[in-house]
């Protein structure tokens, strides 16, 4: 089932910021059906970002795909979203 591909207004700035950062970002929104809007990748590490503005909420869709997704992915409204999700994770990773 893959629900209408619209892009959130702040994806654009989200993605220039984390680029700039020296990031990789993948763009994989428009593969639909719950899937995360990006993939980061830092240090090795990949990382599923649900971009969302303001107080929207994940979709039917998003929901049931987050709540089977074995891994993690974060929910997030901003490029220092972004980056708190990865310093949280990289301190869970870390000896």
């Amino acid at each position: 089932m893959k629900y209408g591909n619209r892009v959130d207004a702040n994806q654009e700035a989200i993605v220039k910021s984390l680029r700039k950062a020296c990031l990789s970002v993948a763009i994989i929104a428009p593969c639909g059906n719950g899937i995360p809007d990006l993939i980061v990748g830092w240090r090795g590490h990949n990382y599923l970002i649900e971009i969302k503005v303001g107080n929207a909420k994940l979709t039917p869709c998003e929901k049931t795909w987050h709540s089977e997704w074995k891994g993690s992915v974060a929910i997030c409204k901003d490029a220092y979203d972004v980056f708190e999700h990865i310093s949280e994770q990289e301190k869970k990773c870390s000896p």
